[in-house]
């Protein structure tokens, strides 16, 4: 299949640069390349209008990206921001409760029986 194709490619261009050394022997331009001229207006007009509109999606793609961008690392600045915050708390208050926290008071009635429960099984 792959030499079938590459067979008919060969011919092809063959033809079109025999067909243009005819042309140039000439002088003339015959009806066909009138026609290749027109395509390729075409496919040139066609090329540049995808590439205005990929150059306006790719403006609205970056500001977005931007945007984005933006939002993540005020995400991750407010986040590390709130960690640090949590872990001092828990620093000054282990220096303020001299690292022992004992309250007092009695347990309530519930805890004690689990307490009693949990004794009688693990001896």
């Amino acid at each position: 299949m792959l030499t079938i194709i590459f067979i008919l490619s060969l011919f092809s261009i063959a033809a079109i640069i025999s067909w243009k050394m005819i042309e140039e022997k000439k002088s003339k331009m015959f009806f066909f390349s009138n026609l290749r001229k027109c395509a390729d207006e075409a496919v040139e007009k066609t090329v540049n209008g995808a590439k205005n509109r990929f150059s306006v999606l790719n403006k609205k793609n970056a500001k977005l990206f931007v945007a984005f961008a933006g939002n993540s690392i005020l995400n991750g600045v407010s986040s590390v921001k709130r960690k640090t915050y949590l872990k001092k708390l828990k620093f000054l208050d282990s220096l303020m409760a001299g690292g022992n926290l004992k309250k007092k008071g009695s347990a309530s009635f519930f805890l004690k029986n689990v307490s009693e429960y949990k004794g009688k099984y693990t001896k």
